[in-house]
């Protein structure tokens, strides 16, 4: 049971492990859009590249080319930047580094100064990585729609040029 102080001791260690597990699966989930927006770009570097490849075949590549396809293109490209972004975007908060202890640790004197002090920076870097996996969410949903989209327009160009 908690004191006039707060919770006790044991209360503190099981909400720091909780908080402690809420932070690494968001580091998880923030590498999991990572790797989907990279195998984004993968994707869409390997389409534009064999439409360059294509384009360059073509015995008379001005008239194998229509809107759809150039529309598509565009598309793509911007969904390639947008997966790009993505991948460089994201600043999550990992949990205690080095600072902490240069310059924080000494600046308490009990543990429960020490406890409180974790709890509280525990928080701010839940509500951190929320908004990163928030904003990364958003960029990779309009990477994998543009990417969607250019793939639709490209096959109806290639279609209509059939």
């Amino acid at each position: 049971m908690g004191d006039k102080k707060g919770p006790s001791e044991s209360s503190r260690e099981q909400i720091r492990e909780e908080a402690r597990n809420v932070v690494s699966e968001q580091l998880e989930t923030l590498r999991g859009t990572d790797r989907k927006a990279m195998a984004t770009a993968r994707i869409n570097g390997l389409i534009l590249g064999l439409l360059a490849s294509a384009g360059s075949l073509a015995d008379s590549p001005a008239r194998a080319i229509n809107d759809s396809m150039i529309y598509g293109g565009v598309l793509l490209l911007g969904s390639l930047g947008v997966a790009v972004l993505t991948y460089t975007v994201d600043r999550p908060s990992y949990g205690l580094g080095p600072g902490y202890f240069d310059s924080e640790f000494e600046n308490f004197s009990t543990d429960t100064e020490v406890s409180n002090d974790l709890l509280d920076r525990y928080a701010d870097w839940i509500d951190e990585n929320s908004e990163e996996i928030s904003t990364n969410g958003i960029y990779l949903f309009i990477s994998q729609a543009l990417f969607l989209a250019g793939l639709v327009l490209l096959a109806w160009g290639v279609i209509v040029a059939i």
